[in-house]
């Protein structure tokens, strides 16, 4: 039977030392799957949503690594509460019991900040949808996310104590699948295409046929080049039944003046022989 003090030390070592390590895993996940869900030509559309379902779940369970990371190493005392909530802090405090590891605890401070900022933002996308202005500031937002994971390498490759060869081991494949995915999405569209052939036949799936591009100069339908038709919705361009099938006068509205003058009485045209008034 296995004493319960011992499980207990080693789940509290496993918290004190794998939760960190799991949260800079985790974040490394989540910006490959993120750079990867970007890609049109290596996945096809369904692959892709999965793909972004994989990059929001990882970051998810990032943060929440992280925040038993902070918990633990203050309840444990390996730093205080104004190095968990002030970068840098130490450095103005001139604490000697963390001697020279002061900036690289400040590193883990702006890296957990940094990821909680582009969690909470990830999680409010939709309200950055729109205009165009503002969806570019969410752009711009959700990069943070590389600083971020750059500042966490640092802090878990130094500011403790030497790391295991399974975690160094660990912080090497997070290094390499970052830059991985960074190379796939900066190369060309023919690597891409061959990189996207090697995946489908190692899955053993179809070979997908390359999105075609936009043609450049196209021209609009007919009945939606003239002055104002842009405005109008979609179904405006199209005829409609029992109305002249002219594509001007089908999606183009009548002018003030014209629609004030047909809403003028005339005056009756005379009787033809042969009608009644129908009494």
């Amino acid at each position: 039977m296995t004493n319960d003090s011992t499980a207990d030390d080693t789940f509290a070592q496993f918290l004190d030392f794998g939760a960190g390590v799991l949260s800079l895993v985790l974040l490394s996940c989540s910006v490959i799957w993120g750079l990867v869900a970007q890609d049109r030509i290596v996945l096809d559309t369904r692959r892709r949503i999965l793909a972004q379902a994989v990059h929001r779940s990882t970051a998810v369970a990032s943060i929440v690594f992280l925040l038993i990371h902070i918990v633990v190493k203050l309840l444990l005392d390996h730093t205080t509460w104004v190095a968990a909530v002030i970068p840098f802090g130490l450095l103005a405090t001139e604490d000697e019991a963390f001697g020279g590891r002061a900036f690289l605890i400040g590193l883990g401070t702006v890296a957990s900040m940094l990821m909680i900022f582009v969690g909470v933002t990830g999680a409010l996308r939709n309200r950055f949808a729109s205009p165009a202005p503002v969806a570019a500031r969410w752009r711009a937002m959700h990069m943070l996310a590389y600083p971020a994971w750059c500042a966490a390498l640092l802090h878990g490759l130094y500011a403790g104590r030497a790391a295991k060869p399974v975690f160094t081991f660990l912080y090497g494949l997070s290094l390499l699948g970052v830059m991985a995915a960074l190379a796939l999405r900066a190369a060309p569209r023919p690597v891409k295409r061959r990189v996207a052939d090697r995946i489908a036949g190692f899955l053993g799936t179809e070979v997908r046929e390359e999105p075609a591009e936009p043609r450049a100069g196209r021209r609009p339908a007919p009945h939606c080049r003239a002055r104002g038709a842009a405005r109008l919705p979609r179904r405006a361009c199209r005829p409609r039944p029992g109305r002249c099938t002219s594509p001007r006068s089908a999606s183009l509205p009548l002018p003030r003046s014209r629609r004030t003058a047909s809403r003028r009485p005339t005056a009756p045209s005379p009787a033809r022989p042969g009608h009644g008034s129908g009494r």
